[in-house]
């Protein structure tokens, strides 16, 4: 279960406020915790889309 680009519509180079909606949202609709430490290498959909996937393995 990963997303695209066109799913988020938005571009990983927005502020800080709005970066951490985002994230919130992303954890809300997929059940999961993004780990706080991985969030540094966080700059395209595919290191997104690599996070949810750690996300989903760190909750089983």
């Amino acid at each position: 279960m990963f997303i695209s680009s066109e799913d988020l519509n938005i571009k990983l180079d927005f502020d800080s406020v709005k970066f951490m909606e985002v994230l919130i949202d992303i954890e809300t609709t997929f059940d999961i915790v993004i780990p706080d430490n991985e969030l540094i290498n966080l700059d395209t959909v595919a290191d997104l889309n690599e996070l949810i996937k750690k996300g989903l393995i760190q909750n089983g």
